[in-house]
């Protein structure tokens, strides 16, 4: 088993070399190397789930396993090789741009101040269509890239990922850090669908409001929940030289869907009862918790923390098969991440529920 390490990140920072005048909010990316056998990765998961995204709820984070955890040898293991060795288990970059930094507070610190350097990205992603299919799990995504800056040049690529979170299994942990048999698992790398170092988008000149349109297909492999998956992409520019490694890159734009809902989605005869969204979440008040009965079953609907203690029973009734929704009233709920786990007779879904 490879030994962790715990003080030492390798967090990429750079100032930005770009100016932007149109208002597009940045969504960082960051990804990093972890292992189910990785002693000291869980608490670079606390502080990725109960400050950076409670801090920075639009981040976009990406679990890159290792060949040796339970989650690795997925297509495109070269980023957490390319992670691994510059520094162990865990190490991290923050939209691909490169800083050494010790210590999770100077992590933090580091995200804080990308966004406050960076905040607007030269590079607008929209997804302009998107359809799943149930039945044969196929995902098809349209992806919009436009320029909205005077000033872009250089060879920009395109990715597309396909994370799944709400995973249960267990994690090796050294104190402090808390691991388990029931460990909850998030942003774990299932497929980086176009490779590492994605598509040619353009190389050369790329004029303000000039967009370019990119299609992706994949499917959604049977061992995944659709329902706790997401799709990611983000665009990034390659550094003058010869390409080495992922740091030869700084990533520009990402966004992140989920995979089984929204627009375009076809819901052909889902055979799992499951949470079917939250909204809002993060929630400072009162949020609803939309779930689906896909038949006459027994549910428990209850709220626990990341160490899987249990702060509020919810829901223990049996219901018909149909929608409904559960208003929750976060009054006492102390700021942070939970899980909301429902219970039903064909199985556990789990969907991570941010208060602020």
């Amino acid at each position: 088993m490879k030994k962790a390490i715990v003080s030492l990140l390798v967090i990429c920072f750079l100032a930005p070399s770009f100016t932007t005048q149109a208002q597009n909010s940045r969504n960082i990316v960051i990804e990093y190397t972890t292992s189910t056998q990785c002693g000291g990765c869980p608490c670079l998961d606390s502080v990725l789930q109960q400050v950076v995204l409670v801090r920075h709820p639009q981040t976009i984070v990406l679990a890159c396993h290792t060949a040796w955890s339970h989650f690795g040898n997925y297509h495109g293991q070269a980023v957490s090789d390319s992670l691994n060795s510059a520094g162990g288990d865990p190490s991290a970059c923050i939209d691909r741009t490169v800083y050494n930094v010790e210590g999770f507070n100077a992590f933090v610190d580091s995200v804080d101040a990308r966004y406050a350097a960076a905040f607007e990205s030269p590079v607008k992603l929209e997804i302009a269509a998107k359809s799943y299919n149930r039945a044969t799990r196929v995902l098809t995504i349209e992806v919009d890239a436009e320029s909205v800056s005077d000033t872009l040049n250089g060879l920009y690529r395109i990715s597309f990922v396909i994370v799944e979170g709400n995973i249960m299994f267990q994690q090796s942990a050294h104190p402090p850090c808390t691991g388990g048999p029931n460990y909850i698992h998030f942003d774990v790398v299932r497929n980086m669908v176009n490779d590492v170092y994605g598509d040619t988008v353009i190389n050369g000149d790329w004029p303000r409001g000039f967009t370019y349109h990119k299609t992706f297909s994949t499917v959604i492999d049977d061992a995944w929940v659709a329902d706790n998956s997401d799709f990611i992409v983000y665009i990034f520019k390659q550094k003058p030289g010869p390409l080495r490694k992922i740091f030869d890159y700084r990533i520009q734009q990402g966004v992140r869907f989920p995979v089984a809902h929204g627009v375009g989605t076809e819901e052909i005869n889902g055979v799992f009862s499951s949470i079917m969204n939250i909204f809002p979440n993060p929630a400072s008040s009162i949020t609803n918790i939309h779930f689906s009965i896909r038949q006459e079953t027994t549910a428990v609907l209850k709220i626990f923390s990341l160490e899987g203690k249990e702060v509020r029973s919810l829901v223990n009734a049996v219901f018909q098969k149909g929608e409904y929704n559960f208003e929750l009233n976060t009054e006492g709920l102390q700021k942070g991440i939970y899980q909301c786990i429902m219970k039903t007779d064909d199985g556990i879904d789990v969907k991570k529920l941010v208060i602020l």
